[in-house]
């Protein structure tokens, strides 16, 4: 199982699709965990509209953090990060297993597409 995991501060304005790109995965063997930052909109309740684990923070602090809590609430073998704002694609979540079936790999990255959902993309 691989366990997505999505720090995420004040991301009401993209966490809806980024869930919704999960949920299109054609590699259905995953969770998915939300660690809301102490965001200040309603980031966890978007959250939890997408049957994903949502925990939260009392106190902002910071992406490193989040990541850190999330992986330690993880149950798959494989913990994938991704941000709030990423959409992945259908077969990202099958491609990154079968990278880490090979015993010498021990981490993938992921690159951005060419299409990317900012035109400001620099400044983000």
């Amino acid at each position: 199982m691989i366990s997505v995991v999505i720090p995420a501060y004040n991301a009401s304005s993209t966490l809806g699709d980024c869930l919704r790109a999960i949920r299109q995965s054609s590699y259905t063997d995953y969770e998915v965990i939300v660690v809301d930052d102490h965001s200040t909109d309603d980031t966890a309740d978007i959250a939890a509209q997408h049957d994903c684990q949502v925990l939260r923070l009392e106190e902002n602090l910071g992406a490193a953090v989040a990541k850190n809590l999330g992986a330690r609430e993880a149950r798959g073998d494989i913990v994938l990060f991704t941000d709030a704002d990423i959409l992945l694609q259908a077969d990202t979540l099958r491609l990154v297993t079968q990278c880490m079936v090979d015993p010498k790999v021990t981490g993938v990255v992921g690159l951005l597409g060419p299409d990317l959902r900012y035109n400001d993309f620099g400044s983000n």
